[in-house]
């Protein structure tokens, strides 16, 4: 029997680039700048497409990205990585340490991405 999995807040499908993705050291400062890709984000955290390289599980990431026209800054911390498909590229899940203010604005603001994803797939 297979387990469902469960997730406490929606997914929002958002191939985007971030405006910028950092790696952190245990003090929180930025040691190295990366290239990545939202592949989709939710109140709790993003999934990003990387270059391959040394990002594990434990790595703390900062990220600043937008969703519609809200930006939003998120420092985290990496659960899981493992090669994508692509040569020379890692999947990444990265859990946000955020305050309940910003975690809100985040649940309205990918809820209005839902209603405008939604929106642009109803047939006309």
């Amino acid at each position: 029997m297979q387990e469902a999995q469960r997730r406490d807040y929606y997914r929002l499908e958002a191939s985007s680039t971030p405006d910028w993705v950092r790696v952190l050291n245990k003090r929180d400062v930025v040691v190295e700048a990366l290239e990545a890709q939202i592949l989709d984000v939710s109140a709790t955290g993003v999934r990003l497409l990387v270059r391959a390289g040394s990002i594990v599980r434990g790595t703390r990431l900062a990220v600043r990205f937008r969703i519609g026209s809200n930006r939003f800054a998120a420092r985290g911390e990496v659960v899981w990585s493992e090669l994508s498909e692509f040569s020379k590229t890692l999947l990444v899940g990265v859990r946000f340490d955020v305050d309940e203010h910003t975690r809100q604005r985040l649940v309205r603001a990918i809820f209005d991405g839902q209603r405008d994803q939604l929106r642009r797939r109803a047939p006309r």
